[in-house]
């Protein structure tokens, strides 16, 4: 419980510090973040439902599943983004969100399944809240992006609450 609540309060952390810029897609950005973690909550929920058939699955066998899953999710957002927000990226821009949605929404979200057949969904849930830190290396790395104070404060106590938490050891 700790390990949960530490890494709660970290994403509060980076979180918190979008929610102070009072400008509308600063908000929207925090709001669809929300939307999204209760989407994931849900998803995990209902794969964690199909845990017997998922047992004794192999990774290979989950990726369809994942798939028709992520296509579906594309697809809505798609239907409620028509005619809402800046007109249509360039082809760059479709071709690196594109590669973004393969990477971590197919291959993360199927690794996530094929976890939820092997672990906890409390664990995995757990584990799911280092996105924000990979995400802040990734910018930081690829675009030369630098997290602010609050951010760097926040992975570092989300990655100590995943690291108790994923430890097993009791306070």
């Amino acid at each position: 419980w700790l390990g949960l609540g530490l890494a709660g309060g970290g994403t509060l952390l980076i979180g918190g510090a979008d929610a102070r810029d009072v400008r509308g897609d600063a908000l929207l950005g925090a709001a669809l973040a929300l939307l999204g973690a209760v989407a994931m909550a849900g998803i995990l929920l209902v794969v964690r439902r199909e845990h017997a058939r998922l047992e004794a699955a192999a990774f290979s066998s989950i990726a369809p599943f994942s798939g028709a899953l992520c296509l579906a999710a594309a697809l809505a957002l798609r239907g409620a983004l028509t005619g809402v927000g800046p007109p249509a990226p360039c082809a760059a821009s479709r071709a690196w969100g594109a590669a973004t949605a393969v990477v971590s929404q197919l291959v993360g979200h199927t690794a996530l399944t094929w976890a939820l057949a092997r672990a906890s969904p409390t664990t995995v849930a757990l584990a799911t809240t280092t996105e924000p830190v990979i995400a802040t290396l990734v910018v930081f790395v690829w675009m030369d992006e630098r997290p602010g104070p609050h951010v760097l404060a926040g992975s570092a106590v989300i990655l100590a609450g995943v690291t108790l938490g994923l430890s097993g050891r009791r306070p």
